[in-house]
């Protein structure tokens, strides 16, 4: 009964990196959809999703520590963008 809000991977420098970077990246995001794609037409209402490509943009400055791993700034961005999800989601539960 708990709902479940699946966040993708996050746009990072390494997605820039390369063609072999980027499919990687876009083959896990992509997984995930499909994932929460069946979930949902299989009649579970409690998981939903976030594109984590919103959540910072790329080449945000001083979001990432080492390009990677998010500074509190980039954090910061990431809550105030999930933060209409997790409302949404809440109120969906009455």
């Amino acid at each position: 009964r708990t709902p479940i809000l699946l966040v993708t991977n996050l746009c990072f420098t390494p997605y820039g990196f390369g063609e072999a970077s980027r499919r990687t990246m876009e083959g896990k995001r992509d997984a995930m959809i499909e994932f929460y794609i069946q979930r949902r037409r299989g009649g579970d209402d409690r998981i939903h999703l976030a594109d984590g490509f919103g959540l910072i943009s790329y080449g945000a400055d001083a979001a990432f520590v080492d390009g990677c791993h998010p500074t509190d700034h980039g954090f910061h961005l990431m809550a105030d963008r999930l933060q209409p999800y997790v409302e949404r989601i809440l109120a969906s539960q009455g």
